[in-house]
Order: structure tokens, then sequence, then C-alpha cells
């Protein structure tokens, strides 16, 4: 087996938030006075990674912190109109049977991430680092790799935005990009990911025990 622990991103790897999100983010920018994304638009954000965007929308990083705080609380209000992605329970389970260590990195808050994954799926995890800033999630990437004493030779970041890669980069773990996710396919094989999934079911195929490239 190739790896002995897979670190998932949530927003838009497991669960599909990026309607809510973009939603939410436009009502917050109309109460601070940032610009509004328009659909078009959206899709063109989409091969950008997070530091590009918000300097395209001129929101100035200071600002970040107390945003991503106001995005997650009305997240949470609107928590059970998310769902995981198809797929996604069948894989993950698979991957817990196999032996692999579980764990997520997020922006997101702990209690709208196991709200959306429901208790029995929540406990396939070892843990989660959740509160990620907007821009990075490389020191909850260590404090995952401490707390399961698995070498980073030995894990896996899967995400589906340009800052997961940069993260997997920083901190010397490997990175499998999602193609269902909000950053566009093309961008993210820009990143040279190890691995690049269409669906949840490869990340089982890959990295499972039918993997032996290790």
């Amino acid at each position: 087996m190739r790896y002995k622990l897979v670190i998932f991103d949530f927003d838009g790897t497991l669960a599909d938030t990026f309607p809510a999100v973009f939603r939410i983010a436009n009502k917050i920018a109309e109460k601070h006075h940032f610009r509004q994304i328009g659909v078009e638009e959206r899709e063109r954000l989409r091969n950008y990674s997070a530091d590009r965007i918000f300097k395209d929308l001129g929101v100035p990083k200071w600002r970040l912190p107390m945003l991503a705080s106001e995005i997650r609380s009305a997240l949470g209000k609107e928590i059970d109109s998310i769902h995981l992605f198809e797929g996604i329970i069948g894989m993950l389970k698979e991957l817990a049977l196999e032996g692999l260590i579980l764990a997520v990195a997020s922006s997101n808050s702990k209690k709208n991430i196991q709200k959306v994954l429901g208790s029995e799926i929540s406990r396939l995890f070892n843990c989660f680092e959740c509160g990620v800033n907007l821009t990075g999630k490389s020191s909850r990437i260590s404090k995952i790799l401490r707390h399961t004493k698995v070498k980073r030779e030995d894990a896996i970041l899967i995400g589906d935005e340009i800052r997961d890669g940069d993260a997997a980069k920083e901190i010397g773990v490997a990175f499998g990009a999602v193609s269902w996710g909000f950053t566009h396919k093309e961008a993210l094989l820009a990143c040279n990911p190890e691995y690049l999934f269409e669906k949840p079911e490869d990340i089982v195929s890959m990295l499972g025990e039918g993997d032996n490239s290790k």
C-alpha cells in the first residue's frame, strides 16, 4: 500500500458546498462593500488560487480571518442543505476497511463538517484540523502528521484547490487532485499532483491495496 495516511480537504472534495459558499460570500461582500461575484466570473475564478481570487476581488489579507469566520457561521445555518458528493461514503468506508488512517484539514468548522458527514462516517476519521486560514493549511497538515505519527512520505493530501497543492508541496506530502470540485482540472494539473482523481472510486483503486508502487 502506497500511503498510510490520507488527509482530505472538505469543501469541494468531500462535500458540494460551493453553491452555498458563493451565495453566502456575495451576501457578506455586499455587507462589507466588496465586489460581488457573478456567475460568469465565478467560472473564470475557478482557474485561480485563493490568493489570486481575493486579490482580484479587492479583499485585503488582514480581513480574511474575519470573513472566513462569517462564512463558516452562515454556512452552519444552511448545513442541512449541504450533501456529500455521490460515491464519497463508499470510498471512505473502503479506505478505512483497508486500514488507512483518515483525517480532514479544512477551512470549514468541525461542527459543520461532522454534521454533513454524520456520526457513522465521522467516526472513520482519526482527527479533524478545522478552521484553517482561507489561503493556507500547511500548519494543520503538520499537526495531523504529529498527531498520527505518520511520516510525510507516507501521507497524501487530497483536495480540489490550488492552495491544497501548495500546502502539500510546502510540507512534503503527496498531492491528489480531484476533478469534481471548485478548481478546473487544467489548473490543478499545473500543480503537478501525484494523482488526478476523476471520481471517488479512483481514490480507492489508486491508493488501496491494489497499488503496490511503494
